[in-house]
């Protein structure tokens, strides 16, 4: 895909939303119940999502993150979504409320969070399938423009070297075209 060229341009899907809610059905996403703290703030317009790993060598839980998070004084968990090493998907932040985990990128994005370190490991394939499939569906539900790993938007190596960007966002543009 042309680097200028936009990722929302690259096809033309129109989904009812009984077909959008179908879909979020089958993405089974487990609800936590989190205790957040103060400084959550809504208005978020999703128009980028912003992919990341959990950098970490032992498995870690969407609980656990929200708790690093909680003792580093932030408001909890900063991803909207958080996959297991499993696929399965976790809710963390709500959509309209602005995320915590690309500094000034935060914005008008939503962050998903994949569990392992691929500068050290490749992405599971079960990881590989919920990404696709949670990344389709945010695609369609909002106006999305593009597919980010952190690292274009912050200095970092997230979500590490190893990582699939470019297979990931053609595998959700050939999903949707393929509707």
């Amino acid at each position: 895909m042309n680097r200028d060229e936009s990722y929302r341009d690259t096809y033309k899907k129109n989904i009812s939303s009984r077909e959008l809610e179908k879909m979020r059905q089958e993405l089974d996403i487990k609800e936590v119940d989190y205790k957040w703290g103060s400084g959550l703030k809504k208005g978020n317009s999703p128009k980028r999502l912003i992919i990341h790993h959990s950098a970490t060598d032992s498995p870690e839980t969407p609980e656990d993150i929200h708790k690093f998070h909680l003792d580093n004084g932030w408001s909890g968990i900063g991803y909207h979504f958080y996959i297991r090493e499993d696929g399965t998907i976790y809710k963390g932040r709500d959509e309209n409320v602005i995320g915590a985990h690309a500094k000034n990128a935060n914005y008008n994005t939503l962050g998903i969070c994949i569990e392992g370190n691929f500068e050290k490991e490749g992405l599971k394939e079960a990881q590989k399938n919920s990404l696709v499939k949670l990344g389709t569906y945010l695609s369609l539900k909002y106006p999305i423009k593009d597919i980010l790993p952190h690292r274009e938007v912050v200095d970092t190596l997230c979500p590490g070297t190893l990582f699939p960007m470019d297979n990931i966002k053609s595998s959700i543009i050939e999903e949707i075209k393929n509707m």
